[in-house]
């Protein structure tokens, strides 16, 4: 009831604004003020947008960010209803393609940080893991695919719990005291802070990097844009990626806004949660390099994870030259 209350919300909001905003995405250019509007999920990756949003008056740009599930308007970023959207890296490759590459990733701007938790174990290796009971959160799809693909490298299996949201851990972990728990930054700080007994036990972005024989960081979320929003307004999205890099470059000043948004509504320690995870912007020209051996990694080795088409260079927004 909550999910549908908030898509009919956002209907509503869509709708008053594209009277305003219709014209925007044609192949003419926005003259001024540049506003922008982003779909903002609530996940690790809509930090700096839901920052940029709570500071508008001392950026380049006017952001109106608002927050709403990717799976249900992930299409709407190519329809025009927004200009940008912040989407999980496999949501970002299938939106390309089923867009007839309607849509860019202009960055990455949050990389996966991996960690096995346990309440037994202070260090782990994958025969440990063997048969054990693993609580794995549904919405964290590359946390899972990465561990799952390790996993079957060394030949083990184990007896997946899946959750939808973090919110419900301490009743699962209630159930299952001895299970394992796969959790990412900036949950994993979350759920240290609040049960001293659990402890970091296998660092599997580690575990990755060796096994992917490349130092490269795992990209979970990216920034997408709408193609003919960007190819008109090449000015505003270098606004935008400048305000992008400034409010992540000093985001303990401005966590306040994240909570403030309603981004990551599991979090208890904002203080110290955000901080800790890897929130980033690296733009195109250099998102690319960064995610290309781990994505063609992954889509050797579960190719459904990006929904069947590799990654393709091309998806990258690289400013037209004049």
């Amino acid at each position: 009831m909550r999910k549908i209350s908030l898509i009919l919300s956002l209907v509503i909001i869509l709708t008053f604004i594209s009277c305003k905003k219709e014209d925007k995405t044609t192949e003419q250019p926005i003259k001024e003020n540049y506003e922008i509007l982003i779909l903002s999920s609530d996940d690790p990756g809509s930090v700096g947008v839901s920052i940029l949003d709570g500071i508008n008056k001392d950026l380049n740009n006017i952001y109106t960010v608002i927050t709403g599930d990717a799976d249900d308007n992930m299409m709407d970023i190519v329809n025009g209803d927004y200009d940008i959207a912040v989407l999980p890296i496999d949501m970002a490759n299938y939106l390309y393609n089923r867009s007839e590459k309607g849509s860019y990733i202009l960055g990455i701007t949050h990389f996966a940080e991996i960690s096995l938790l346990s309440n037994q174990n202070d260090e782990l290796v994958f025969s440990d893991i063997n048969g054990k009971d693993v609580i794995t959160c549904s919405d964290n799809m590359i946390s899972k695919t990465v561990f799952d693909i390790l996993a079957k490298n060394e030949g083990i299996s184990y007896n997946n719990i899946s959750i939808y949201s973090y919110n419900e851990l301490d009743d699962v972990i209630t159930e299952n005291p001895n299970a394992l728990i796969l959790s990412d930054e900036p949950y994993t700080t979350d759920i240290l802070t609040d049960n001293s007994t659990l402890k970091s036990a296998m660092d599997v972005t580690a575990e990755w990097k060796s096994y992917n024989g490349s130092d490269n960081n795992i990209p979970a979320e990216v920034i997408c844009v709408n193609k003919k929003f960007a190819d008109a307004n090449p000015e505003a999205i270098d606004f935008f990626v400048e305000d992008m890099k400034t409010v992540l470059s000093d985001i303990d000043k401005h966590y306040k806004y994240v909570e403030e948004k309603g981004i990551m509504p599991e979090i208890n320690h904002y203080d110290t949660a955000v901080i800790n995870s890897s929130l980033v912007f690296i733009n195109s020209e250099k998102s690319f390099n960064e995610a290309e051996q781990t994505l063609n990694k992954i889509f050797d080795e579960c190719p459904e994870f990006l929904h069947g088409n590799p990654h393709d260079k091309n998806i990258y927004y690289i400013k037209k030259q004049d």
